[in-house]
């Protein structure tokens, strides 16, 4: 063999066996770092969560399922048992595959007169002291009736509407805030007398 093969044969070697730990060494750095960051399960939303869904609706129709992540992979707020959320009300939207966060849900009580409107329910704010709005006399769940007098399309109509009364509106601590009314157009201008 002459000295050119000979150099030439031991300059392959050198670069497979360099290929070699350069590869061994990437594949255990590669494992070092998966062991040391874990994996951890959370809870994703197994399809829409609408804002506005109790907890404890979430829990019971099963719109959660559990999957394991990297721990980096985490959002901040995310939750490990259904049990976390019975007790609150989704104030956004929650998609499905999305990792379900705390900060997606709220107490009822902070939504207010919120959590009492449905469907094409609205709420008004009437001005007006306690003696006018009635503050002390009723109670949450009271129906009452609110004779208004407003201007629709160019002719003056009185209209009665039945109202559901609201907590914060029968209260001194808040009063008067807030009614919820089902389906009543806008009144551009309403009078308590």
């Amino acid at each position: 063999m002459n000295y050119r093969a000979k150099n030439i044969g031991i300059a392959v070697a050198l670069a497979a066996l360099a290929a070699i730990l350069t590869s061994a060494y990437v594949v255990n750095y590669k494992r070092h770092v998966q062991r040391g960051e874990g994996k951890v399960t959370v809870l994703v939303a197994a399809r829409d969560i609408p804002a506005g869904t109790s907890g404890a609706d979430v829990v019971d129709q099963k719109m959660l399922k559990e999957q394991t992540v990297p721990r980096k992979s985490v959002v901040a707020g995310a939750i490990s048992s259904p049990d976390q959320l019975s007790q609150y009300v989704a104030t956004q939207d929650v998609f499905e595959g999305e990792q379900v966060s705390t900060r997606r849900f709220s107490p009822p009580t902070e939504q207010g007169i919120r959590s009492l409107i449905k469907g094409t329910q609205r709420a008004y704010e009437l001005a007006g002291d306690a003696n006018q709005l009635l503050a002390g006399t009723l109670k949450e769940g009271d129906h009452i009736d609110v004779v208004g007098n407003w201007k629709v399309k160019s002719r003056r109509e009185t209209t009665r509407t039945p109202l559901l009364a609201s907590s914060c509106a029968t209260s001194s601590s808040c009063a008067p805030r807030s009614v919820a009314a089902p389906g009543l157009p806008s009144p551009p201008a309403a009078t308590s007398r």
